[in-house]
């Protein structure tokens, strides 16, 4: 799978926030899980509704480039 544009954006945003994103409740988890197929995240899931995206290596790397 080739990254889209909307992919780096969000994985700037994350990493401008602290490396990680919290979804919570009734959110669209696509874009993550577009994320966590590149290798750029990995889900935690915290309880039955929530999810905590944490920036892999490579996610880091990914959110350097232009």
């Amino acid at each position: 799978m080739n990254p889209t544009r909307g992919d780096f954006a969000l994985i700037k945003e994350i990493a401008a926030g602290g490396e990680k994103r919290y979804a919570s409740g009734d959110v669209n988890r696509r874009p993550y899980e577009r994320l966590e197929e590149l290798g750029w995240v990995n889900g935690i899931i915290t309880n039955i509704s929530d999810v905590e995206y944490c920036l892999t290596p490579a996610g880091v790397e990914a959110a350097k480039m232009t």
